[in-house]
């Protein structure tokens, strides 16, 4: 039994048949949806006006490029749609050398011969028994001497100013030792009183001290601790301690 009687083969002849079909079919349909070249270079020569020098296929579309009143220009189409992703200046427009138009009073002096210089006229020579009289020569004329005008003598520059140094910024916040004298005026002890420890705490409203003093005497309550507020210096609060 020869391999083409053998039922596998027909089968894979059938796939590989489908297949081909198919990528032929695919391609045919993605050379449709192209816009094909003639037509891309006929609008882009109306759009801007110039003509393209070069048109080539590239990766992300058409690359084109344009010569527009001296100027060159690269452009990138899009092949399916035809419309330009980029464009970009390659190349400025070199600039032309003016030519200025010739006057009227040029042009005339071109086409009008030159002028005929006139001869001084001859000056009569004396006849024979007459003498000639002498020509006086102008007086020479007085040479002005230029005037020098004094220049003024450079007055002196006062010396600059020292700056004033700004003045230090006075702090609103009180210190410990005047919390301290806060709390002993409140306090007014008739005893020896002894600072045992002052705190600062921050707070939203400025922060405030914490003076604690201890009375010399053999009472209970011979400690008090005063919450002073750092800036207003007012006793927010007064706590004894047994």
């Amino acid at each position: 039994m020869s391999w083409w009687k053998k039922p596998w083969v027909f089968p894979i002849l059938l796939t590989v048949v489908i297949v081909a079909g198919s990528t032929w079919y695919i391609k045919q349909i993605m050379q449709q949806d192209v816009v094909p070249k003639d037509v891309v270079k006929r609008s882009l020569e109306s759009m801007y006006q110039g003509s393209v020098e070069q048109l080539t296929d590239g990766t992300d579309g058409y690359d084109a490029e344009i010569r527009r009143n001296g100027a060159l220009y690269s452009a990138t189409v899009d092949h399916k749609t035809g419309k330009v992703l980029a464009l970009t200046l390659l190349k400025e427009a070199e600039p032309e050398l003016a030519v200025k138009p010739e006057t009227k009073d040029a042009k005339n002096a071109k086409e009008t011969p030159a002028a005929s210089v006139e001869k001084p006229a001859a000056v009569p020579l004396p006849k024979s028994g007459e003498q000639q009289k002498s020509i006086p020569e102008p007086a020479p004329k007085p040479v002005e001497k230029p005037v020098v005008k004094p220049q003024p003598k450079p007055q002196p520059q006062p010396a600059p100013q020292a700056k004033p140094k700004p003045e230090p910024k006075k702090s609103v916040w009180l210190t410990s030792q005047q919390a301290v004298n806060i709390a002993l005026k409140q306090l007014n002890a008739k005893v020896p009183v002894e600072v045992e420890d002052v705190d600062f705490v921050e707070s939203e409203q400025g922060g405030y001290y914490l003076v604690e003093l201890e009375l010399d005497t053999d009472a209970d309550r011979n400690e008090v601790v005063y919450q002073i507020h750092a800036i207003s210096g007012k006793v927010l609060s007064v706590a004894w301690d047994d």
